[in-house]
Order: C-alpha cells, then structure tokens, then sequence
C-alpha cells in the first residue's frame, strides 16, 4: 500500500478510535472540457473525489487532511491536463502521489492535496505539512506570492497546489504578525528550497505587507497595500527578485481597484508590469521561468473581472486579460448555477484573440461544463456513535 492512500485511510477512519470525532465534508465534482482544433474535436475529461477531514484536540492541536481520488480520461490527457488545475505540485519534499493508470489517453491516481499539523499556543502557530500558503493583494497577479502562483487562465482556477513545509507565526497584535515560511525540495531539487518571512500589520486603516527571503539561489522582496477608497477597495503589490545565477534582476508590480455595487454588480480593473517578459512576442522564447512565477511572457497587462447575481440561483462572471505588447486578449464568460442544495454547475467557454504569433492568439478556444457536489459526513450519519449508556 502506497503511503497516500495509507494515511488517508488511517485519517479518515480515526472516528472510531478518535475524541472529539473529525469533521468531514467532501465533494465530488466532473469537468468536462472540449476544444475545436482544424476540425477536430480533441476533449479532456476529469473525475475527482474529495475528502477534507479536520481534527482538533483543545486548542493546542489541530490535523487537516484533503484527499483526492482523480481520473483524467481523453484525447488531451498529456497536452493539456493542465487545463482543469489538476496538475499536482512537483519537486516536493514528500511524493503523496499514486498513479494507478498514466497512459496517452488515461490517469488515475490518488494524492493528498493538503496535509497539516498545527500547533497552536498564543501568541504562536507552527504549522507542518503541504499546505497553501497564499500571500499578497492582487487578484488576478500576486507578484509576492511565490510559494503557491496560480495560473489564472485554468478553467479550475481556484485550485491551488500545495507546498511541503513549516510555517511559523508569531502574533504581535489584532492586526500584526509576522510569519515565517521554510520550503525545502526533494534531494535533486534542494537548491531550489524557499526561505521567506513576512509582516503583516495595518496602519492608518492601510493593510501593509512586507516580505522577503530566498527562492532557490535567489533573493526576493516584495511590499503589498489594500485600502478602502471611495467605497472600493484599492490595492498595489511589487516584488523585486535578484541574484539569479540563470536570468537578469527583474521587478514586478500590480495595481487594482475593485467595487461591489448595492445590486450585487462587482467590478474588478488590474494593471500588472512584468519586468521578466519581454515586450516584442519574438523574444517570448528568451523568457525564463520558474514554478514560482504565474505564467506570462510579455510586459504590460491590463485585466478585468465582473460577476452579477442574476437570481439567488443564477450567477454570471467573466474574466478578460489583454496583453497590452502584442495587443492579444483572453477572455471567458461562466454562468454557475445552484440545481439544488449542495449541487452547483458551472458552463463557461475560454476564447483567445490575437496574431498567430501572440501569447494568446495561438492558444485554442475550449468550451466547458462542470458539475460539483458537496457533502458532509453528517448527511451520511457518518462519525456518529451510539452510546450504550445514553436512556
């Protein structure tokens, strides 16, 4: 038995032996994603199981546990598997991973997609295990969060791989900490371990972050602000990486201003400098990047985002990014409807608009549906025991 799936079980069966009993909450969910490509219809389908469970023993101890069981069946299994978000973390310390099937046109496996020990006694927090550690304002770009980037043009992304390590935090006040984060690599990788720290404190009703530390070989620093203005929330975040034994110093900045009108309109401008792309498409090629950068290639962005509740049921949300070099646009409208309770459906199509030899202009359009369930082991009477002395 691999040891995902051992410790997984192990977790999950702990309400037998376990007081207090765990939370345990689920979901199952299916994405169903189709392209059009020179008149073919190449498709990508994925299948996943979720189970969260979530232990705590008084105030002192705390263990959480996210297990996936996935299946990715389809013509674009290999290519595009990125697609769905279901891309697990690489280079980790530990290998939470067991593939039951990898081949052209099918995967199964199971993986633990976080896994933590926290330990808690005010005014500190030690948490050990693979985690999502998110840092920084932005909303669609997060120069300073570097630990776990996300891709923002994945149909699933909200889903965020984890990192194994230790974050430790030291609480200085209401609104004041600092908190500091190890991430080593596996063996080949170990050059490549993070060592970062940031503080967090609010002054003049401004939340200010301030961080710095090494990634890999080299050195980092980045300042976030968000601020209420005029009803909205204004925002600005930068980073500055040197040292770099492979690639020049670069910065990167964002500035962003959102407002969510009384009739539940919320509206989202984002400006975004990338000082690692390149201005002209033909240098994209140059453009060296890591695991701990978002995925863009050229300089100047501008993105937006909107969402509108067209009943309680019924939302709207869409998503526009414009590389302002090369003048090429990626853009996805999603309507996610309630069915019933814990059901939700999401239909959404991902267009891209540009030249040929665009970042975005050669990607293809995909369509796609998807179907999530949410569950709790109370629904179920899971966790429940009886107890013979109770009238």
């Amino acid at each position: 038995m691999r040891w995902p799936l051992f410790f997984s079980l192990l977790f999950f069966a702990s309400p037998l032996a376990a007081t207090p009993l765990p939370r345990i909450k689920g979901s199952l969910k299916s994405i169903n994603s189709l392209q059009r490509s020179n008149g073919q219809y190449p498709y990508l389908s994925a299948e996943r199981m979720r189970l969260e469970g979530d232990w705590q023993t008084g105030s002192f101890l705390r263990a959480q546990l996210t297990y996936d069981q996935e299946m990715l069946y389809g013509t674009l299994v290999k290519t595009s598997k990125n697609l769905t978000g279901l891309n697990l973390p690489q280079n980790e310390l530990w290998n939470a991973e067991w593939n039951f099937a990898d081949s052209d046109n099918l995967i199964e496996r199971s993986h633990i997609h976080r896994g933590t020990l926290e330990f808690k006694k005010d005014p500190l927090s030690l948490q050990l295990g693979r985690q999502r550690i998110s840092w920084g304002e932005g909303r669609i770009w997060n120069p300073t969060d570097v630990i776990n980037p996300y891709n923002p043009i994945s149909i699933e992304n909200d889903e965020r791989a984890g990192a194994d390590g230790a974050k430790l935090l030291y609480q200085l006040g209401t609104l004041t900490f600092v908190e500091v984060v190890y991430i080593p690599k596996r063996q080949a990788e170990w050059k490549n371990s993070l060592a970062l720290a940031r503080l967090h404190c609010n002054w003049r009703q401004t939340d200010w972050e301030m961080t710095g530390g090494t990634i890999g070989k080299e050195s980092f620093a980045g300042m976030s602000q968000a601020a209420q203005v005029w009803e909205g929330s204004l925002r600005s975040e930068w980073s500055y990486v040197a040292d770099s034994n492979f690639r020049p110093n670069f910065a990167k900045a964002v500035v962003s201003y959102d407002y969510q009108f009384t009739n539940s309109l919320y509206l989202l401008g984002e400006l975004f400098y990338n000082g690692l792309g390149q201005r002209s498409s033909t240098n994209y090629p140059a453009v060296t990047l890591k695991a701990t950068d978002q995925p863009f290639y050229g300089q100047r962005y501008a993105g937006i985002s909107t969402a509108y509740d067209l009943t309680p049921l019924f939302k709207l949300y869409g998503t526009g990014i414009f590389n302002l070099d090369d003048g090429s646009k990626f853009l996805v409208p999603k309507i996610v409807y309630s069915i019933l309770t814990n059901w939700e459906a999401v239909l959404g199509y991902q267009t891209f608009i540009g030249n040929s030899d665009s970042e975005f202009g050669s990607r293809t359009e995909i369509g796609f549906f998807q179907l999530q369930y949410f569950f709790t082991a109370a629904q179920f009477n899971l966790c429940n025991r009886s107890n013979p002395k109770a009238p």
